[in-house]
């Protein structure tokens, strides 16, 4: 499955990944890529149909460089080995850019409808916000309050922007990954 995953610009799995868990996906635990499925019918195969969620790990990042972080590989397992299929892939770069924030590329492809999104998106470190947070933590143990004007600690927005493939291939080589 690898030459496929190189043709459609996913990551390929070698001996530097290790399977993490397996998750069963139901409508209690649903994580699922981008998708064009119509709610209804979405939920109509989650019951009747068994998701599955592989968690891949990267066991030679170096996470002072960018590296390729984790995958997700989204399937149906069924009794009728006939209706097993792949549906969906979903691949997490990082490029730290400092101890503060990071360059996230997400690279997802979805199988059935043979369809790719890609998406980048600067984000926080767990360095920082942890920081943010023991500052927040100080200020109430000094009676300040709660909320630190100017900040976003509690900002949940994100600035999420879809990438062609072109482009996605142009950030890969200014990182230099493949």
């Amino acid at each position: 499955m690898n030459d496929k995953r190189i043709d459609l610009g996913l990551g390929e799995l070698n001996n530097e990944w290790k399977l993490d868990s397996i998750q069963y996906i139901d409508q209690d635990n649903i994580y699922y890529p981008y998708t064009e499925l119509t709610e209804s019918k979405f939920w109509y195969n989650i019951r009747n149909l068994k998701y599955y969620c592989q968690h891949w790990t990267n066991t030679t990042k170096d996470t002072l460089n960018p590296y390729h972080k984790t995958k997700r590989i989204f399937y149906v397992k069924s009794f009728w080995l006939w209706k097993n299929k792949l549906e969906a892939e979903w691949d997490e770069y990082i490029n730290p850019i400092s101890k503060f924030e990071n360059v996230e590329l997400y690279i997802s492809y979805n199988f059935a409808k043979e369809r790719r999104f890609n998406q980048i998106d600067t984000l926080e470190t767990d360095y920082k916000i942890q920081s943010d947070l023991k500052k927040l933590d100080s200020l109430n143990n000094l009676g300040v309050g709660g909320w630190i004007c100017g900040t976003d600690l509690f900002d949940f927005e994100l600035d999420t922007i879809g990438l062609s493939k072109t482009k996605t291939d142009k950030i890969f080589r200014s990182w230099k990954l493949k």
